[in-house]
């Protein structure tokens, strides 16, 4: 995969076309890239949609935006009708609605800070068939700061460290996409 854009058609390619999840969906533009191109049965989004106090991050926008971003995933995925399914609960509960060995593929892009990815990564690994892709996206070690109508926001990204020691954990070589902010991916 060259672009996580790639990601339906290496899908389509090892006949994973069963269940996958996207976990942290925001305003569902990957998740249209996925279902646009992607022969599976059903796409499940996970987000909690909610904004947490203390946290600040251009990822945690008001409960206004939070609002916004959940409105705009579900004009943007109503269409594909019974191929998704939305789930709004936190990444790690959700995680526990799947049975093990049950999907075909995961995509994490919700919290990226050391801890939420290291959970995220517990949480939903055992999830994916063998044969599977597990992957996510963000796969750097940085602080950005953004400029957003006069007003600062960090946006720290502790992907990468955590995706590396899973990968040592269990012996798996990751491969890294060339987008600007690349993702990462494994097949099981």
């Amino acid at each position: 995969m060259k672009s996580r854009d790639d990601l339906p058609e290496l899908l389509n390619s090892l006949n994973l076309n069963g269940v996958g999840v996207e976990v942290g969906s925001s305003h569902g533009e990957f998740a249209d890239i996925i279902l646009k191109k992607w022969q599976g049965a059903k796409l499940w989004l996970v987000d909690s949609w909610r904004h947490f106090e203390g946290v600040d991050d251009i990822n945690n926008p008001d409960p206004n935006g939070q609002l916004n971003a959940l409105a705009h995933c579900f004009m943007r995925i109503y269409s594909y009708g019974d191929k998704v399914g939305i789930i709004r609960d936190l990444s790690v509960t959700s995680a526990e609605l799947f049975q093990d060995g049950s999907l075909d593929f995961v995509y994490i892009d919700a919290a990226h800070d050391y801890q939420s990815v290291k959970q995220d990564i517990k949480a939903w690994y055992p999830k994916v068939k063998k044969g599977g892709i597990f992957a996510g996206h963000d796969y750097a070690l940085q602080t950005i700061v953004f400029d957003q109508n006069g007003l600062y926001k960090n946006c720290v990204i502790e992907v990468k460290p955590a995706v590396d020691e899973f990968a040592k954990e269990y012996n798996l070589e990751i491969k890294v996409t060339e987008d600007e902010y690349p993702s990462w991916w494994v097949i099981l």
